[in-house]
């Protein structure tokens, strides 16, 4: 029984250090998620994936202050996003992040904005 868990425990930690999610910012008590967005990407040959992601979308407006930007990689192994924080982010109430993936492969990443 102790050698499967030690082996979940492995696997685990193994997962979530060969994804590549991203943090950038802190959050701090009084905290509230502004938006949270899924970005799938299906795969095509020979094409590197990439969207932009902008907040606040087209047309609107935002007067909440980012304190923390995530990006989680849904795929856990490796073999999908790499986010790249552009503008903005934590202290402005704007941001954009370019999520790229891997040529010839989708990727799947949820995008979350923290803020006040």
């Amino acid at each position: 029984m102790k050698l499967i868990l030690i082996f979940a425990l492995i696997t685990t930690f193994i997962s979530l250090a060969l994804s590549r999610s991203q943090f950038w910012g802190k959050r701090v008590a009084g905290d509230r998620m502004i938006i949270s967005r899924n970005v799938t990407i299906y795969p095509r040959a020979k094409v590197i994936p990439m969207h932009l992601f902008k907040f606040p979308l087209a047309g609107r407006s935002n007067d909440r202050l980012i304190t923390a930007v995530q990006v989680l990689d849904n795929f856990r192994n490796n073999s999908g996003v790499t986010p790249i924080l552009k503008v903005g982010g934590p202290g402005r109430t704007f941001t954009t992040v370019l999520l790229q993936g891997q040529s010839g492969r989708g990727f799947n990443a949820s995008v979350i904005l923290y803020g006040r």
